[in-house]
């Protein structure tokens, strides 16, 4: 997991990703940022909530890809 509160292009998780690409078939790495948005107005905790990079988005993010990875068989 790489957790930023910044947008996806250019992000060091992006770069991450695209390294790990170079040696891995299917590497699992999951992103968790602003995506391609960047919030208008609001406190920090508002747009991590928002954005879900808040301790819960975070902990539910974290929680989903366990259950897809044990779903998979990874």
């Amino acid at each position: 997991f790489v957790i930023e509160d910044c947008v996806r292009a250019g992000s060091v998780g992006e770069y991450i990703a695209s390294e790990l690409i170079k040696t891995q078939n299917k590497p699992a790495v999951h992103l968790l940022n602003f995506n391609d948005s960047f919030s208008e107005v609001g406190t920090t905790a508002e747009n991590y909530r928002l954005h879900g990079i808040d301790g819960h988005g975070i902990c539910s993010a974290v929680m989903s890809a366990l259950n897809n990875e044990h779903r998979e068989g990874i």
